[in-house]
C-alpha cells in the first residue's frame, strides 16, 4: 500500500481503491501549541542555567548535618530510608523531622540541623497507619521530640494520611497535599522556608511499585518540585525479603536518584541472630565520604531513637570485629575507597587490621572473600562496584572498585588473590 498525504488528507492507494481520511486542522493548531509551551520552558531552563554559569555559584548549606559537618540532606533533593519491617524506619524519619522542627539547633542521633536564615515546614505524608491511634501518636512524638506540648497543633507540621484514597488516585493525592502546604505557607507569608516533605512508605504512593511508569510518573513530579521550590524528600521504602534492594522498580528509581540513602536495620550478633542493637548504614552520600555506621537502640522512655551504650556496641561486635567478620570488612572497604581511587595492599591491609584487631593474614584473606563473592559493593553514588586485585609482575598488588560500566586497565592481570603473611603475594 503507498500513501500520500495532501494538506490535510490522507489518500490510500489500496488495490487500486481509493480511501481517504481527513486530518482536523485543530490537531495540527494543537502540536504547534504544545511544541511553543515546551519550547517556552527550555528557553526559560536554559536562561536559568546560563544566568547562574554567568556568576559565581554559591552552593546551598546542608539542612541536616551529622558531627563535623558531614552534609546529608540538602536542598532541592531526594533522601530516602529503607529498611525491613519493624526496623524502626518511621522512628528515624520522626526523630528528622522534629530536628528541623526544633526551636535551637537541636540534635538527634548525632544529626543537627544549620540556621540558614530562614525556618523549615515538614509535610508528612503516612500511607499505612491508622489515623486516630498510629499515626496521631507518630505526631505526637515529633511535636514532643521537637520540644513542644505533644497535644499542641504545631503550625510547621503538615501530617496527612492518604490511605483511605484509592490507589490510581494516591500520586495526584500527594500532588494536592503538597500545593496545598505550599499555599498556606504563601498566606503565611513564609514561602521562602524550606519545604521538607516525607513519604511513608513511597512505594504506597503510586498503584504499582512495578510498574515502571507510575514509577517514572512519581519522580518527574518530586524532580520538579525540587527544581522549581527546592522541597527536599525523604522517601521510606521497605526492602525486599533477604535483599538490600529496596522494593520494586520504584525503589530502583529511588536510588537512582538519591542523595543519601540510609538503611536501618538490627545487627547480626555472633550468632548470626539478631540483637536489640539497631544499625544506621550510610549506603549513599553523594556530596561526601560514607560516614561509619551509628548505632542506636530503642528507647522506651522517649518512645525513640537514642545512640547505644559503646560497651554494649562493643560487647555485640567485639567478637564478630576480632575474626574479622566478612560483611563488616565489606562495608568497612566500601567507605575505605570512598575518597580514593585504589590503594596498594600494604596500605588497605593495615587500614584492616587497625579497625578490627585482625590479623594480616585474615585481612587479606577476607579481601580475597570479599572479591570472589556475588555480594557486591557500592560507591558512594549507590554505583553497584566490585573489588579488584591488580596484579603485575614485579609491582606491589593494588585494589580498587571497579563499576560495571568501568573498564580494567589495559596492562593489569585482574585476578583474586590470596596472599601469605609475608610480602610475596602468590595468585592462586
Amino acid at each position: 500500500m503507498d500513501t500520500k498525504v495532501t494538506d490535510f488528507t490522507e489518500v490510500a492507494y489500496t488495490g487500486g481503491n481509493i480511501a481517504t481520511k481527513t486530518i482536523p486542522l485543530n490537531v495540527e493548531q494543537k502540536d504547534a501549541k504544545a511544541q511553543k509551551t515546551i519550547l517556552a520552558a527550555l528557553q526559560a531552563a536554559h536562561k536559568k542555567v546560563t544566568d547562574a554559569a554567568a556568576g559565581k555559584i554559591v552552593f546551598s548549606p546542608a539542612w541536616i548535618v551529622l558531627e563535623d559537618a558531614i552534609p546529608i540532606f540538602g536542598k532541592g533533593t531526594i533522601n530516602m530510608i529503607q529498611g525491613r519491617t519493624g526496623s524502626h524506619k518511621s522512628r528515624l524519619a520522626e526523630g528528622l523531622c522534629s530536628l528541623l522542627l526544633s526551636a535551637g539547633k537541636g540534635d538527634f542521633i548525632g544529626f543537627s540541623k544549620n540556621h540558614i536564615g530562614t525556618g523549615y515546614c515538614v509535610a508528612y505524608v503516612d500511607t499505612e497507619r491508622n489515623c486516630e491511634e498510629d499515626f496521631a501518636a507518630s505526631v505526637q512524638r515529633i511535636r514532643r521530640l521537637a520540644g513542644y506540648e505533644p497535644t499542641a497543633e504545631t503550625r510547621n507540621l503538615y501530617p496527612v494520611s492518604i490511605k483511605q484514597i484509592d490507589r490510581e488516585d494516591r500520586l495526584k493525592a500527594v500532588r494536592t497535599w503538597i500545593e496545598y502546604v505550599r499555599n498556606k505557607m504563601e498566606a503565611r507569608k513564609v514561602p521562602d522556608w524550606h519545604l521538607f516533605v516525607v513519604l511513608d512508605v513511597v512505594t504506597d504512593c503510586v498503584r504499582s511499585f512495578n510498574n515502571d511508569a507510575d514509577s517514572l510518573a512519581l519522580f518527574d513530579y518530586i524532580g520538579r518540585l525540587c527544581e522549581d521550590y527546592g522541597v527536599t524528600f525523604l522517601l521510606v521504602m521497605h526492602e525486599n525479603p533477604g535483599s538490600e534492594k529496596a522494593r520494586g522498580h520504584t525503589g530502583t528509581e529511588a536510588m537512582n536518584k538519591s542523595n543519601c540513602q540510609l538503611q536501618i536495620g538490627y545487627e547480626r550478633g555472633s550468632n548470626g541472630e539478631d540483637t536489640e542493637l539497631i544499625k544506621l548504614r550510610f549506603m549513599k552520600t553523594r556530596n561526601s565520604a560514607r560516614p561509619a555506621p551509628i548505632y542506636l537502640k530503642y528507647d522506651p522512655s522517649i518512645n525513640g531513637l537514642a545512640v547505644a551504650d559503646p560497651d554494649e556496641v562493643r560487647e555485640v561486635l567485639g567478637d564478630r570485629s576480632k575474626r574479622g567478620d566478612v560483611d563488616m570488612i565489606r562495608e568497612f572497604v566500601e567507605r575505605f575507597f570512598d575518597d580514593k581511587d585504589s590503594s596498594d595492599q600494604k596500605t588497605l591491609v593495615g587500614a584492616i587490621v587497625a579497625e578490627f584487631q585482625c590479623s594480616p593474614n585474615t585481612a587479606k584473606t577476607r579481601l580475597n572473600e570479599i572479591a570472589m563473592s556475588a555480594n557486591g559493593l557500592h560507591t558512594k553514588d549507590g554505583a553497584p562496584a566490585k573489588l579488584i586485585a591488580d596484579v603485575r609482575p614485579g609491582k606491589p598488588t593494588t585494589y580498587r572498585l571497579q563499576t560495571s560500566e568501568g573498564t580494567p586497565p589495559a596492562d593489569a592481570l585482574l585476578i583474586n588473590t590470596i596472599i601469605g603473611d609475608d610480602e610475596e603475594e602468590t595468585p592462586f
